[in-house]
């Protein structure tokens, strides 16, 4: 029978391997061998019943309330958009979640080897990324970083090494190298998160894409990939901590005041239009703080 090659990355088929003709990416192609007439069905059709329920949701350890509204934790090579206006607390919360996930239950074992996640930063550079993770008091020897703005470089260190959870921060930054345009326009945009999403399917990585809201909500904002990803996380900041406004300032204590550190707006994280694999709507409230999120 006849071999032919499906491209990971757009889906597009052809004979023979290599660059793919309708994207030109290289190497992400699968060989496919159409089955004979030995009863078999040629087009890889299989019946529903015979696929095994073998998906576990990884709950997030220490983040219930993400469990909650994600309905049992996040499932292996789901994609979710994580949108918000500025100083919402988008990489504060992926930082603490990509921790989190780097040593479940807080102690590696046989059952919970030790992974570290990957974040990928294509805003900061690494001595800056270095700095917010030590204000966050964020265990940095639990995460990879990776300072990039092409998806090509993630893709290869995803493949060569998954990680148990990929934060991309941001989006807009990111550009796919066969299409064409700025980074952060529409057409980059919806290509790098088509590619993202390609390879959390082929390597079973959750995957957490940070999106900054825009004025216009479809133009290079979180409605643009919104078809693509299983879930749209919204995060909003209900206002001002009343506490915060009482407390001296300048305080006298300075930065090692616990109060200080203790106070901050409430943040609300929303499922928010979409999610392929729980209801919509549930909602989670936690406390913009100096030292990340907390739960409120």
């Amino acid at each position: 029978m006849t071999t032919f090659f499906l491209c990971r990355a757009c889906g597009a088929s052809q004979m023979f391997p290599g660059n793919c003709a309708a994207c030109l990416r290289a190497r992400r192609y699968v060989a496919v061998t159409p089955q004979g007439d030995n009863g078999s069905r040629s087009s890889g059709v299989v019946s529903l019943a015979d696929i095994p329920a073998t998906i576990t949701r990884r709950p997030v350890p220490g983040w219930p309330g993400l469990d909650l509204i994600l309905d049992g934790g996040l499932v292996p090579g789901s994609v979710l958009c994580l949108y918000g206006g500025p100083g919402s607390g988008k990489t504060t919360w992926a930082m603490q979640l990509a921790e989190a996930m780097s040593d479940p239950g807080g102690i590696a074992d046989q059952e919970y080897p030790l992974r570290r996640a990957l974040m990928v930063s294509g805003e900061l550079a690494a001595p800056m990324v270095r700095l917010y993770a030590d204000r966050l008091g964020i265990v940095v020897e639990l995460i990879d970083l990776l300072c990039t703005e092409t998806v090509d470089q993630i893709e290869a260190a995803v493949t060569i090494e998954p990680p148990p959870l990929l934060v991309v921060d941001s989006l807009q930054v990111l550009s796919a190298e066969a299409t064409d345009g700025a980074p952060g326009d529409p057409a980059q945009v919806r290509a790098v998160a088509r590619r993202l999403v390609a390879l959390a399917r082929a390597t079973d990585v959750p995957t957490l894409l940070l999106l900054q809201s825009t004025k216009d909500e479809g133009y290079a904002g979180p409605r643009l990939v919104e078809h693509l990803v299983d879930g749209m996380i919204a995060l909003g900041v209900e206002g001002a901590d009343e506490a915060a406004e009482t407390h001296a300032q300048p305080c006298p204590i300075g930065s090692g005041c616990l109060t200080c550190q203790s106070l901050g707006p409430i943040v609300t994280a929303t499922v928010a239009g979409k999610y392929r694999f729980g209801p919509t709507g549930r909602s989670c409230r936690m406390r913009l703080t100096a030292r990340g999120m907390v739960a409120a």
